[in-house]
């Protein structure tokens, strides 16, 4: 449905202009990282009534909210860990790469 403006001479029923594609920066959604380089990742952060600590052995995948406030890692053996982001309760992060990543192809030359 429209309507009829009150001016001009050539007086067309208005219409909504059709939606646009959201510019990659306004899209909502997950950003997925492959994580599978790293040998373990570790997240601590303040829980309710503790200090939290989880650590995730052979992680594959990282996906984590364009808002920043939570990470979801797969690890090797298909379990999905949700965790908060970096900043989030005062969470932190840390990971080790594996040991034939940390030095790159540069150093078996």
């Amino acid at each position: 449905m429209g309507f009829w403006p009150l001016h001009g001479k050539d007086t067309q029923p208005w219409t909504a202009p059709e939606a646009s594609e959201p510019k990659p920066e306004e899209e909502p959604g997950i950003v997925e990282h492959d994580a599978s380089c790293e040998a373990w990742r570790e997240y601590s952060w303040q829980g309710p009534y503790a200090r939290v600590f989880c650590r995730i052995w052979k992680p594959v995948y990282l996906h984590f909210l364009r808002d920043g406030s939570e990470h979801y890692v797969i690890s090797e053996d298909g379990i999905t860990h949700v965790v908060p982001a970096p900043g989030h309760f005062g969470c932190v992060c840390r990971w080790q790469m594996k040991e034939s990543e940390r030095y790159g192809k540069a150093s078996e030359e």
